[in-house]
């Protein structure tokens, strides 16, 4: 972390690469738990230091949260997570307009997600850059807490999850 970084500043993302069709992407996947047939409200805790990022077609829950729908911005970071079944996809970073500006998200969001349905945590920089954490924005008790992270993250923690009855 710089000691004085310049507000605003674009930094090269660590996940930069020479080919365009994977340049500052992730992609993370996981198979849900729970018991074939059964589905499950489970509800996630959101938290990270993030850029803004615009979406359209789906539906707002909260300041940040944004169910379905589709990015509405082709140069600022998306941070999804799809689910197999019941098929459907977040985002988790939604503002009204975007900018070289970062924040700290924390909050809990819940979905139905069915016993064995595939998770998939996608991240797509889309032009190789990110707002560095020039604010040195912390988010408590997630690393490196109490120091700042350079850069930007998002991180999930399952915090419930009960059957539908």
């Amino acid at each position: 972390m710089p000691e004085n970084p310049k507000p605003g500043a674009d930094g090269i993302s660590a996940r930069m690469t020479d080919d365009p069709k994977t340049n500052d992407k992730f992609t993370d996947v996981k198979t849900f738990g729970g018991e074939a047939g059964k589905r499950y409200k489970v509800t996630l805790r959101v938290r990270g230091v993030v850029e803004p990022m615009m979406y359209k077609d789906g539906q707002q829950f909260g300041e940040r949260f944004y169910i379905g729908g589709v990015p509405n911005n082709k140069t600022y970071n998306i941070y999804q997570l799809s689910v197999s079944s019941p098929a459907q996809h977040f985002f988790f970073n939604r503002d009204d307009k975007v900018g070289h500006r970062i924040f700290t998200i924390d909050y809990t969001a819940t979905v139905e997600i069915d016993g064995g349905a595939t998770l998939t945590l996608h991240g797509d920089g889309q032009n190789g850059h990110m707002i560095t954490n020039f604010a040195k924005l912390v988010v408590a008790d997630v690393a490196p807490a109490p120091k700042p992270f350079n850069g930007q993250f998002i991180q999930l923690d399952v915090v419930d999850v009960t059957e539908v009855k």
